[in-house]
C-alpha cells in the first residue's frame, strides 16, 4: 500500500473522530469471508472519501485481525460516541448493480457522498456494485488516483487495501496458522493452489464439474514455465470427497498437501435458522454432518470454531504462486491480497473453460 493512502486513511480517521462521523461495517449473514472483505473494503473507501472513522461490528474480523496501526475499529471503543449521534442511516447494499434503482445509481456515481449521506453515522454491509460507483464518482476519482487507485487494476488496489486492513493477525489466528501449516507439512508457500467450491447452495452442487475442472488444471500445470518440474500443490475444497478426488488426480503432477475435512467456505446453505441448517447438512452428509465446518449464510454465533480454520486456509491459498479456482470472492481476495490476481485461473462452469480472471469480472 502506498504511503499516501496510509496517510490519507489516518487523516480520515482522525478527522472523523473530531467531527464524530462514523461508518459502521455491519455485515449480514448472507455471505462468507469473500463477501465480508468486499464490504470491508467498501467501508474503508467510503470512510476514506468522506472523512469518517471506520468501525467494524463483525467478530469474524475483529477476533482474527487487529486494526491497522494508528487506528481503532473496535465497537467497544466507539459505542458511546456512536450512541450520542442523533442522525444515522442504514444502507442495505447487498445488491448487484442492475438491482439498484437507475436514478439512485446515477446519483451514487455523480453526486457528493456528503450530500447523499449527511448523517454522521452510516451503517453499511457487504456490497457488490456500490464500490464501483464510488470509484467512478468525479468527486472522489482524482483523490483515489492520488492514493494509488488505477481503473485498470481494481483488483490490485483492493488487494492492497485488504493487505493493509488485515496486516495484523491476532494471536488466535497466528496460532491457527501454525497448526494448519504443521498438519499440512506446508512450511513454505505452495507452487500451486487449487480450490474447488462445490456448494453455492446445498440444493445446487457444483461438484458435477469437478472431473472437467481437474482435467483442465492438470493440463495447465503441465504448461507452467516457472517453478520445479514437480511443484507442491495445495488442494482445498468444501467437500472432503472432492478434496480426495482432486488430490488423486493431481498427484501425478506434483507433491500434494491437503486437509480432507469438510469446510463450506461461503454460501453453505441459504438460511439463518439452525434447525434448517442441520436438516440440510444431514441430507448432504449423513452421519458426518456434525464434522462440517461452515462460514457464511449462518448466524455468526453458530459453530464459530470454523472461522479460524477457514481464515488460515485463506491465507495459505493466497500465498500460492499460481491459483486455480471455481469463481468465488474467497479465491479472488486470497489472490488479490498477495498480488497474485494475475495468476488466478478461473473455471467457468457455464462454458466449461479455464481462463485468467479479468480485471472487470470482480465488479458484477
Amino acid at each position: 500500500m502506498s504511503r499516501s493512502l496510509r496517510n490519507a486513511y489516518i487523516s480520515a480517521h482522525c478527522e472523523g473522530e473530531l467531527r464524530s462521523r462514523f461508518v459502521l461495517f455491519q455485515p449480514t449473514d448472507r455471505g462468507g469471508w469473500g463477501n465480508r472483505l468486499r464490504g470491508l473494503t467498501l467501508c474503508f473507501a467510503f470512510a476514506l472519501c468522506t472523512k469518517r472513522v471506520l468501525v467494524v461490528d463483525d467478530f469474524i474480523v475483529t477476533e482474527h485481525f487487529d486494526a491497522p496501526e494508528g487506528t481503532d475499529w473496535s465497537v467497544r471503543t466507539w459505542r458511546s460516541a456512536m450512541a450520542r449521534v442523533p442522525d444515522r442511516r442504514r444502507m442495505d447494499l447487498h445488491l448487484r448493480t442492475e438491482d439498484f434503482d437507475p436514478v439512485a445509481w446515477k446519483e451514487y456515481e455523480t453526486r457528493s457522498m456528503e450530500e447523499l449521506f449527511p448523517e454522521r453515522l452510516v451503517i453499511l454491509n457487504q456490497s457488490i456494485g456500490f464500490i464501483d460507483a464510488l470509484f467512478r464518482n468525479p468527486h472522489y476519482a482524482p483523490f483515489l488516483r492520488e492514493c494509488g487507485f488505477d481503473a485498470d487494476s481494481k483488483l490490485s488496489w483492493l488487494g492492497s487495501v485488504c493487505q493493509f486492513l488485515l496486516a495484523c493477525p491476532t494471536r488466535k489466528l497466528q496460532t491457527a496458522m501454525r497448526k494448519v501449516t504443521r498438519r499440512l507439512g506446508l512450511y513454505v508457500s505452495a507452487d500451486v493452489g487449487v480450490q474447488f467450491r462445490s456448494f453455492f447452495d446445498i440444493g445446487s452442487p457444483n461438484s458435477r464439474f469437478v472431473e472437467s475442472f481437474a482435467a483442465k488444471v492438470v493440463k495447465d500445470i503441465c504448461n507452467l514455465t516457472e517453478g520445479p518440474a514437480q511443484p507442491s500443490i495445495y488442494v482445498l475444497a468444501d467437500d472432503s470427497r472432492v478434496t480426495r478426488f482432486l488430490s488423486d488426480r493431481l498427484a501425478s503432477r506434483g507433491r500434494i498437501s491437503s486437509w480432507p475435512h469438510r469446510t463450506i467456505h461461503t454460501g453453505g446453505v441459504n438460511t439463518g435458522f439452525g434447525a434448517l441448517v442441520e436438516r440440510a447438512l444431514a441430507k448432504a452428509f449423513g452421519s458426518q454432518a456434525r464434522d462440517v465446518d461452515l462460514i457464511g449464510w449462518l448466524p455468526q454465533q453458530w459453530r464459530p470454531r470454523a472461522h479460524t480454520s477457514v481464515l488460515a486456509e485463506w491465507f495459505l491459498l493466497g500465498d500460492c504462486k499460481n491459483i486455480y479456482s471455481t469463481f468465488s470472492s474467497f479465491a479472488v481476495f486470497a489472490a488479490a491480497r498477495t498480488g497474485n490476481a494475475a495468476r488466478l485461473m478461473k473455471y467457468n462452469t457455464e462454458t466449461d473453460s479455464l481462463a485468467p480472471l479479468r480485471n472487470e469480472e470482480y465488479f458484477y
